[in-house]
């Protein structure tokens, strides 16, 4: 079973970690870190959220999701327990997950 095409897609729109330094190295290390996202409001109100940890997750944790704007979901315990069942050669590739 490969990966779902829109996994896949935001994926390839996702800055890499490495990319992610460069643009961090020049900037306040003391400064607070947010994450903004659109609410989801007939206005798109963009909430903004603390990152308060970091962790470098399996992309067989990830789905498609209808429920969500950005139509990808991080699976819940369960299902990545059935996820790893099935786990095919995705499961080495990982991504970062701010929290």
């Amino acid at each position: 079973m490969g990966m779902n095409g829109t996994v896949r897609y935001t994926l390839e729109k996702a800055l890499t970690v490495k990319d992610l330094l460069e643009i961090l190295e020049d900037m306040n290390p003391d400064a607070r870190v947010l994450f903004a996202c659109d609410y989801g409001d007939h206005s798109h109100t963009t909430q903004a959220l603390p990152v308060e940890s970091a962790d470098a997750k399996p992309v067989s944790r990830l789905k498609a999701s209808a429920y969500s704007q950005s139509e990808v979901a991080l699976r819940d315990e369960y299902e990545d327990a059935v996820a790893n069942a099935d786990a095919d050669e995705d499961e080495d590739e990982e991504v970062v997950i701010l929290m």
